[in-house]
């Protein structure tokens, strides 16, 4: 299982994951932290747009099951608050980033995305400021292809870019997206252009050779 982020220091004993935060009361939703609530409160804000983390079954074509955010695709502006709600299992929300050893794929201007790890029935706030797009994760499934992408405003920055071998950087290896999800978000359903033109792209609309089957990217 992969590191599960700096975000997980922050446990369900907090109530929630800003709790401690001196800023709470002006500035819920933190670049970076985001506001992770794990009590099952309501949000201190009204999120634009909701996804769903979850998990289907196996079944005879998914016989690991399907481990998916719902909408996969996202169109936003700038400035708007994205809901994650988790309904089943646990996940987190990542964005890939040199923290985690992945190249990046937001924009340079973003701060690393780390959620702490969310319980079935909880959910965490991010507001997107910057224009571009994000590639994220869930840490420890995105080898089963959880991932998803959001554009904010236009289809630019690093997200942008072909999914290519790992590179040296200071003497660290990062990495490309892997395994399954590299083959998620290489689907034509998922190209940047087409999230903006059509605003959502459910996990059901990406075909389903994308989602099982090759494992591509390296691992890590």
């Amino acid at each position: 299982m992969k590191l599960l982020g700096a975000g997980t220091a922050l446990t369900a004993t907090t109530g929630s994951a800003f709790a401690q935060s001196p800023q709470s009361d002006t500035t819920p939703v933190r670049p970076g932290f985001g506001y992770a609530d794990l009590s099952r409160r309501d949000p201190p804000v009204e999120p634009d747009h909701e996804v769903v983390l979850t998990v289907r079954a196996p079944s005879e074509t998914f016989t690991q099951g399907e481990w998916f955010f719902d909408p996969t695709g996202l169109y936003i502006q700038p400035g708007e608050t994205v809901r994650f709600t988790v309904q089943r299992e646990i996940h987190t929300v990542s964005s890939y980033h040199p923290v985690f050893g992945y190249k990046l794929r937001t924009p340079r201007a973003e701060p690393v995305i780390s959620s702490p790890v969310l319980w079935p029935q909880t959910y965490f706030l991010y507001t997107f400021e910057h224009e571009g797009v994000y590639d994220l994760m869930c840490l420890p499934h995105e080898f089963l292809g959880m991932v998803m992408r959001i554009v904010c405003g236009a289809a630019t920055g690093p997200g942008t870019e072909p999914i290519t071998p790992p590179e040296e950087l200071d003497g660290a290896t990062l990495y490309p997206p892997t395994d399954l999800g590299a083959s998620v978000l290489r689907a034509p359903a998922l190209d940047p252009e087409r999230i903006v033109e059509v605003g959502r792209v459910a996990w059901d609309d990406i075909a389903p050779e994308f989602k099982v089957g090759a494992q591509t990217g390296g691992g890590h």
